[in-house]
């Protein structure tokens, strides 16, 4: 029975990445996203080239939606706005 709690507990962290795993990414952009958001960090989002995406690593580490309405692609902001208003 407690080998099933423990295991229920754990199970989260195994599908979370580590801020490690984001330095395996070759794409810049991406990787300062998964920085950001693994470690909960702003700062990494103001590197990020691709204003969309920049704005949508800004609206989820600042848990902030207004941030969502300035991203001009549909698809991102309908992303984003879905990722923020948890």
């Amino acid at each position: 029975m407690w080998k099933k709690i423990i295991l229920i507990m754990i199970m989260p962290g195994f599908a979370l990445a580590s801020s490690a795993d984001c330095y395996r990414i070759k794409d810049k952009d991406a990787q300062k996203y998964c920085l950001a958001t693994t470690g909960s960090s702003s700062a990494q989002c103001y590197s990020i080239h691709n204003d969309d995406q920049k704005k949508l690593c800004l609206a989820e580490t600042q848990s902030n939606s207004s941030v969502c309405y300035q991203i001009k692609d549909k698809d991102m902001k309908n992303l984003c706005l879905a990722k923020v208003r948890r």
